[in-house]
């Protein structure tokens, strides 16, 4: 590890543990990943979008988003469907 990323790493130690004493906690985690998402290249679109499809690869995703729009679904064709009084 060179000089310049020891002395980044020590830096964010230090500033989390200042936020953190201050109870600033979610803004040193958000300062923290919005650092590394620059320092690696990160786009913010790209990793939701990469997530989201992992995560509609696990089998018990995809059934409970299939339970979820089947019955979504049927409740909007309920509400939306035609009744013998509307008439």
């Amino acid at each position: 590890m060179n000089n310049a990323t020891k002395a980044a790493v020590a830096a964010a130690v230090a500033g989390g543990y200042v936020l953190g004493r201050a109870k600033k906690g979610r803004l040193a985690f958000a300062v923290a990943t919005y650092i590394a998402g620059r320092r690696f290249g990160l786009d913010p679109r790209q990793l939701a979008t990469e997530g989201l499809r992992k995560l509609g690869e696990v089998p018990q995703v995809a059934e409970l988003n299939e339970q979820v729009r089947g019955s979504s679904w049927r409740r909007a064709r309920k509400l939306w469907s035609p009744r013998p009084t509307d008439r």
